[in-house]
């Protein structure tokens, strides 16, 4: 199934992106119900950015296919140098065995650019919106359950903290005594 679409290809981050199905009922969740993020957009960077580095799986499944969540092109234009960066950075990241120097460059940075390449740039759009998926499965199983404002300051405190620690920037006995008073 197709979780997330653009309404056109007009270019890179040009058009409303369209989130359908459980990925669009579990993103509104944790924007509405939870309070993890302000707007569906924040929501999507955050998840193709935790996809990414998490490389996580998706549930593939027809289940609340009648939902949608969409990003308006002009809440999308609000962050547009954000979001290409973005883009630019995991496109570059990705190995991917075979590729010369040159198709990193034709895909990372002219694929968007050249009018004539909007096959590759929705083949580059679709890697994407792949790792937002990926993200938002393994944010809603993380934070699906904080409904309390101590329990979500928990969660986020040992998601951070645990990935710092994955990648090296801290060890477990840095960590402080964490226990802030929402009362």
């Amino acid at each position: 199934m197709n979780y997330i679409i653009e309404k056109s290809n007009n270019g890179l981050f040009e058009n409303e992106i369209e989130l359908r199905g459980i990925y669009a009922k579990k993103l509104k969740e944790l924007k509405e119900d939870i309070g993890l993020f302000n707007t569906i957009r924040e929501g999507y960077v955050l998840s193709i950015l935790i996809g990414y580095l998490n490389n996580a799986t998706i549930h593939d499944t027809d289940e609340f296919k009648d939902r949608e969540v969409s990003i308006f092109a002009n809440d999308l234009n609000s962050r547009k140098k954000d979001l290409k960066f973005i883009y630019r950075i995991i496109l570059l990241a990705q190995e991917i065995p075979g590729m010369s120097v040159e198709d990193y460059m034709n895909r990372t940075f002219r694929d968007d650019t050249d009018p004539n390449r909007r096959e590759q740039l929705k083949a580059n759009m679709n890697i994407i919106n792949e790792y937002a998926v990926k993200g938002i499965e393994l944010l809603y199983n993380k934070f699906s359950n904080c409904h309390d404002k101590q329990i979500l300051c928990d969660q986020l405190y040992e998601f951070v903290n645990s990935f710092a620690i994955d990648i090296g920037e801290k060890k477990e006995e840095q960590l402080i005594d964490f226990h802030p008073d929402f009362d």
